[in-house]
C-alpha cells in the first residue's frame, strides 16, 4: 500500500494549545492575534486528566484553538515554545479539511499572508 502525503503548506491550520488560568491565556491569545500569528483565539473552559512526572493530575485548564495558516505556523510554534509558562506546553497542529472561502481569506489576510 502506497499512502500519499501532502508536500504542500496545508492553507488553514487550527492549534491547540492549554492554559492553567483564564487571565494568562488570554493575554497570550492577544499576543498572537497582535503579531499576526493568529487570525482568531477562540477559549474554552476544560477539565484536564493526564499524567505527569509519574502522577495522575486533574486540572481546570483554558483550552485555545488558534486559527492560522500553514505558512504561519512554525513562527506559532516558536512563539509557544518561547512564551508559553508551561514546562511541557501541548502544541497539537490540526489542517484543517475544509473552510468557506471568506473565512479563509480572512485568516489569510489577519496573518499577514494573503491567498491566492
Amino acid at each position: 500500500m502506497t499512502l500519499m502525503r501532502e508536500t504542500a503548506k496545508p492553507r488553514l491550520i487550527c492549534v491547540q494549545t492549554t492554559f492553567n488560568e483564564t487571565q494568562a491565556a488570554n493575554d497570550f491569545a492577544s499576543r498572537l492575534v497582535e503579531a499576526g500569528l493568529a487570525a482568531c483565539v477562540q477559549m474554552s473552559p476544560v477539565h484536564s486528566v493526564y499524567c505527569w512526572q509519574g502522577s495522575v493530575e486533574r486540572e481546570e485548564e483554558v483550552l485555545l484553538s488558534i486559527k492560522t495558516t500553514g505558512d504561519r505556523l512554525a513562527d506559532l510554534e516558536a512563539f509557544v515554545a518561547a512564551h508559553h509558562p508551561y514546562d511541557e506546553p501541548e502544541f497539537i497542529a490540526l489542517q484543517v479539511f475544509n473552510a468557506s472561502a471568506g473565512y479563509a481569506a480572512w485568516v489569510e489576510t489577519q496573518t499577514g499572508r494573503e491567498g491566492s
